[in-house]
């Protein structure tokens, strides 16, 4: 199995507006294209604040993490490479696509920027 993390970072204001078409209009196409989806994420905005460091590592506190940015994140999830550049073809071609997502969103667009990652397990991971 293979995992592909999407972040997402957001024109100003818009992320519930991405939210409620990420959930209505984006899901049914992935079910439609083999996209498994594994779970979205607001990103949190740390506050300021000292940063901890020690010789065993380094965190900053997060009480008072904001979760109203600009950034979200989602996770879906394939067999293999290959079944995921199969799967994503077949989504940005679907000529149903385009129009749902002008339907949705008109010309005022949600989405700035966005950075893929693919995953592999580590052979300990509990998500294989």
């Amino acid at each position: 199995m293979f995992y592909e993390m999407r972040t997402y970072r957001l024109n100003p204001g818009r992320l519930d507006a991405f939210l409620k078409r990420f959930e209505e209009v984006s899901l049914p196409f992935f079910e439609k294209h083999g996209i498994t989806f594994i779970g979205c994420w607001k990103i949190g905005e740390l506050p300021a604040s000292e940063e901890v460091v020690t010789d065993g590592g380094r965190w900053k506190p997060a009480a008072g993490t904001r979760f109203d940015g600009d950034q979200v994140a989602y996770m879906v999830a394939f067999e293999s490479v290959a079944a995921r550049d199969s799967a994503w073809e077949a989504f940005v071609h679907d000529p149903e696509w385009p129009k749902a997502l002008n339907a949705a969103e008109g010309t005022e667009r949600s989405v700035a920027g966005e950075v893929f990652d693919l995953l592999e397990p580590a052979s300990f991971s509990p998500m294989q």
